[in-house]
């Protein structure tokens, strides 16, 4: 969940009526979730298809600089404002 999906519930509502199902977590959110059912968060990444993977809209092509900046001024700031980004946990 990032601030600019808020901002533009269209992007939501689509990806939902295209996957069937979009996750509403943040970081912490998913991690107390975990935790909370007895796992242990052993490492984390973001994976970061909005950057990364080819053929994407006129929307993501645009967002690509300011979001491989801001990631590496700050991950979780970067995923928390212009989202882009899913989170990948190693849990035992």
């Amino acid at each position: 969940m990032s601030v600019l999906n808020v901002l533009r519930a269209s992007t939501l509502l689509a990806k939902r009526n295209d996957v069937g199902h979009i996750h509403y977590f943040t970081k912490e959110i998913a991690f107390r979730t975990l935790i909370d059912t007895g796992y242990t968060i052993v490492d984390y990444f973001y994976t970061s298809g909005s950057t990364e993977l080819p053929n994407q809209s006129w929307k993501s092509k645009l967002l690509r600089i300011p979001r491989k900046i801001l990631f590496f001024l700050n991950k979780d700031l970067a995923a928390r404002i212009l989202g882009g980004y899913s989170l990948m946990i190693l849990t035992k």
